[in-house]
């Protein structure tokens, strides 16, 4: 059964934020310049404005450092996660990337694009970025065993 916005607003006691702002001093993509606040996405939730669309809720690495430093405990990581599974039922999918192997919903593309940022810098293979952590490991073993076979 699919939750809603308001549900995962009570799960994940996102009505207990107090605008303290800890979660954007400790956010790392608040940090790289990146106009992006988790304190906002929260105003916008409680106050019941539409921000499943936008660009902002994509944003988020959902690292949980917000979540370690909120006074109030506010599971902001999991909220987001949640949300971002309601926007995908309702069809809301362009920031969406999926795993090529098997298919699931995985990540952001504001966060590939950052990844790829990175893997120019240290030239990691920027294909396995295209799949899901499961299919990451199950690749990079496929990949170890044909190398074997070919003795590399």
């Amino acid at each position: 059964m699919s939750k809603t916005v308001d549900e995962m607003i009570e799960l994940n006691k996102v009505y207990s934020c107090i605008d303290c702002g800890k979660c954007v001093s400790s956010c790392p993509v608040a940090k790289e310049g990146e106009y992006f606040s988790p304190r906002v996405i929260i105003e916008k939730a409680l106050l019941g404005f539409s921000f499943l669309e936008e660009r902002d809720l994509w944003l988020c690495f959902t690292c949980n450092s917000c979540t370690e430093r909120c006074p109030s405990n506010v599971r902001f990581a999991e909220f987001v996660e949640a949300v971002r599974l309601i926007a995908i039922e309702k069809g809301i999918t362009q920031y969406c990337l999926y795993c090529k192997r098997c298919g699931k919903y995985f990540m952001t593309t504001p966060i590939l694009e950052h990844h790829k940022e990175i893997t120019e810098e240290t030239k990691l293979d920027e294909e396995s970025l295209m799949f899901c952590d499961r299919c990451k490991r199950h690749n990079a073993a496929g990949k170890s065993l044909l190398m074997k076979a070919r003795g590399i």
